[in-house]
C-alpha cells in the first residue's frame, strides 16, 4: 500500500486467502501517491524470489510523492529481471 510511505500488507505466499485479505485491506490515501517508490520496493522484494518475478500494481492516482523516477523503476526492473504489471 502506498500513500506518502510504502507499506507491505503481505509477504510472499501461495495462500489465496492471505492475498485476498491483503488486497481487501488496501485503503485510499490522503491525496499523496508514491507509486514509483512502491514499485521499486516491490522489485526489491521480488528480485530474490524463485520463478516468475512480477510486481502487480493497483493505483487510484498519478505519482506525486516518489523520490524514485519512472526511469529508476524501469532500469531497476530490467536489471533484476522483474516485470511490473
Amino acid at each position: 500500500m502506498f500513500d506518502k510511505d510504502v507499506v507491505t500488507l503481505s509477504g510472499f505466499t501461495n495462500n489465496q486467502s492471505i492475498l485476498l485479505n491483503a488486497i481487501n485491506r488496501i485503503e485510499k490515501g490522503k491525496g499523496r501517491t508514491a507509486l514509483y517508490n512502491a514499485l521499486y520496493e516491490g522489485i526489491k522484494d521480488a528480485k530474490n524470489q524463485k520463478g516468475a518475478r512480477c510486481v502487480i500494481r493497483f493505483t487510484y492516482g498519478v505519482d506525486n510523492e516518489s523520490t524514485k523516477s519512472v526511469q529508476n523503476v524501469i532500469s531497476y526492473s530490467k536489471k533484476n529481471k522483474c516485470q511490473c504489471i
